[in-house]
């Protein structure tokens, strides 16, 4: 009959801590291996992979866009400043 007394690093040569160290450590050699081999094999021209270029009616449309967006941004740094109940001093 075996004995009930508790084993280290529950059978294994390195602690489980470890284990997980070197999982996580080889998942991120994996990431950059396939990112390398995806650079190499995946494209097979410099054009491809580029995006290409905007046209007027989209670089205007990004401009409304931007432009409205900070318009918002300011009216909350606005509204946000006195923490929307009016001047500290009430001036």
């Amino acid at each position: 009959m075996p004995s009930l007394t508790p084993r280290d690093n529950m059978g294994y040569a390195i602690h489980p801590a470890g284990i997980v160290v070197l999982c996580i450590l080889g998942s991120g050699v994996l990431v950059f291996i396939l990112f390398g081999m995806f650079r190499f094999y995946g494209q097979p021209n410099a054009n491809e992979g580029t995006y290409r270029p905007m046209t007027v009616e989209q670089m205007s449309y990004i401009k409304d866009v931007r432009d409205r967006n900070l318009e918002e941004l300011a009216y909350e740094g606005r509204k946000g400043m006195f923490g929307g109940k009016g001047r500290v001093h009430g001036r």
